[in-house]
């Protein structure tokens, strides 16, 4: 079924696409290439203006492969497909292939090669047009990985890192990112034991606000009142809300108290800034190190970029101590060794799947 699918959707393609096999039947006689190199594009799923037919293609034809993919992903998919079991692949990728969870399926294959060289520095210097960071990654069998961040491949310090996950949280496995930073670190994963992942427990994670629900709301500036009130990302430190001593931007004014306006919006916008009025912890979106604070009195609704933790019996002392957990120096060098790979400049997005995944004790589940 899927193959008929994929036949229709090349017809709306202007590209004759390639079968492999039947082009190179010599090489694929004796289990396919040797070594694949390239630099593929970088496509953003999202922005990128990639046809509609395509995106299905691509997601038909690359089941290891979903979510918000960059179009680099495919080609690294497709070439651990066309190579021999012991080839090897030498690609320049995004440095967030490293740990992104669209491509997790593909890095968690066990017959997928594994990296054997990760280069990735801190600069933005190899591409004029690009602002991501870039990687480079050598792929094959082995058991250690040769790693450096220097500023250029030619003179690099290395490091070697063995390639296990022995010790680490399970939904920390294959990411390739982790054994980059700990190589470079020369760490550890730190160690965790007696504990379950957050989404196992009564704790609710959820996104402060969309972006359609961002622009349905109406804002005013007032210090007294009793409406709730809006806070960014940027006004979320540690264990405090700088909501008030400092000015924000909203929709292009600067407003020192922001306030949401009390009425009636849509059903779903209704229903999130009433359950906002609950006790719940504020967790910045995008920061240099894990940044959250308990709002216990229900007071202000999270804007885009940020995230929030409720508990489901609203327990002061559970959302207390979780707090805690979140506001250790641990949580943030964890922070550090699984996000890190999506970093722009010194600043990490937190992603919803790293909250869901964070190890809590068991007691403090239930």
């Amino acid at each position: 079924q899927d193959d008929e699918e994929i036949r229709k959707l090349r017809n709306q393609l202007p590209a004759k696409p390639i079968h492999w096999p039947v082009e190179f039947p010599d090489v694929f006689a004796a289990g396919g290439f040797d070594a694949i190199v390239g630099n593929p594009p970088f496509v953003n799923a999202i922005r990128g203006g990639l046809a509609k037919p395509l995106k299905e293609i691509l997601k038909l034809r690359f089941t290891d492969i979903r979510g918000s993919a960059d179009l680099s992903y495919y080609f690294l998919s497709l070439a651990g497909q066309l190579i021999k079991p012991d080839g090897h692949i030498g690609f320049v990728m995004p440095r967030v292939t490293l740990g992104a969870t669209a491509i997790q399926r593909f890095r968690a294959n066990p017959n997928n090669p594994v990296p054997y060289l990760i280069y990735s520095p801190d600069h933005y210097s190899f591409f004029s047009a690009a602002s991501i960071k870039v990687c480079v990654v050598l792929l094959g069998t082995a058991t250690e990985c040769l790693c450096s961040r220097d500023a250029s491949p030619v003179d690099a310090t290395w490091s070697t890192v063995p390639i296990t996950y022995a010790g680490w949280w399970q939904a920390y496995h294959h990411n390739w990112w982790s054994l980059f930073w700990l190589g470079i670190e020369k760490q550890k994963m730190p160690a965790i034991s007696g504990c379950v992942p957050l989404s196992n427990s009564q704790f609710v994670i959820g996104q402060g606000m969309t972006t359609d629900d961002f622009y349905k709301i109406e804002i005013y500036d007032e210090q007294q009142g009793n409406d709730l009130k809006l806070i960014t990302s940027g006004l979320i430190d540690p264990q405090i809300s700088k909501w008030g001593s400092e000015a924000a931007r909203f929709r292009g004014k600067r407003l020192q108290y922001p306030r949401i306006v009390n009425k009636a919006y849509s059903t779903s916008l209704d229903k999130r800034l009433q359950n906002a009025k609950r006790p719940k912890i504020l967790i910045a979106n995008l920061t240099r190190e894990f940044e959250c604070f308990l709002d216990h009195r229900g007071e202000y609704q999270g804007a885009t970029a940020t995230f929030n933790i409720f508990h489901q019996q609203d327990d002061m002392e559970a959302l207390r101590t979780l707090c805690g957990l979140l506001l250790q120096a641990k949580t943030s060098k964890l922070f550090r060794i699984v996000l890190g790979y999506n970093a722009m400049h010194s600043s990490i997005t937190v992603e919803k799947w790293f909250l869901e995944n964070f190890p809590i004790p068991i007691g403090l589940s239930q």
